[in-house]
């Protein structure tokens, strides 16, 4: 019962890639086929990136990025301002996939992941649209800061934070 209470929170946000097999047609997933998923929490102004995993054998392909993607989105579409997540300190393909979308470290918490006393960085990701440059007030263009659209696959991270 505690997943099924996770899952429909109203602030709970998932994604799943799941490998689906065209001859099976039921709406029931299989736990082997889950490839990857990601999970965030909205609280009306910030998003929290929650976990983000993909099995050992589909990693480098992409699946992290597809995720990401579809978290800064969503949250966007909810009218998040920011996105926060904490990450091992020795997750190196999880550090370049998020800086490479844009996040930032904000700090360090001290022995986070327990039992192995690992320490992980905080990280942020403004996405909110703001300008860029100064405009004459007769102008009518903005530039705008965003996350990448495509991220380049080769330096995806399928690791968990």
């Amino acid at each position: 019962m505690m997943v099924r209470e996770e899952l429909l929170a109203p602030a709970r946000n998932y994604v799943m890639d799941v490998s689906t097999d065209e001859s099976d047609k039921t709406d029931i997933i299989n736990p082997a086929d889950i490839q990857g998923y990601a999970g965030y929490w909205f609280d009306g102004d910030d998003a929290e990136i929650m976990t983000i995993g993909v099995r050992a054998d589909m990693q480098r392909q992409g699946i992290a990025s597809r995720m990401m993607r579809w978290i800064i989105d969503k949250a966007s579409q909810q009218g998040a301002h920011r996105i926060l997540l904490e990450v091992r300190v020795d997750n190196e393909a999880a550090l370049n996939m998020y800086e490479r979308f844009g996040f930032s470290r904000l700090g360090l918490r001290k022995r986070y992941y327990q039992p192995e006393g690992v320490d992980a960085y905080t990280m942020a990701l403004d996405i909110d649209r703001r300008p860029t440059g100064f405009e004459s007030p007769h102008q009518k263009t903005e530039h705008h800061i965003n996350a990448p659209d495509s991220p380049d696959p080769k330096y995806d991270n399928e690791s968990n934070n």
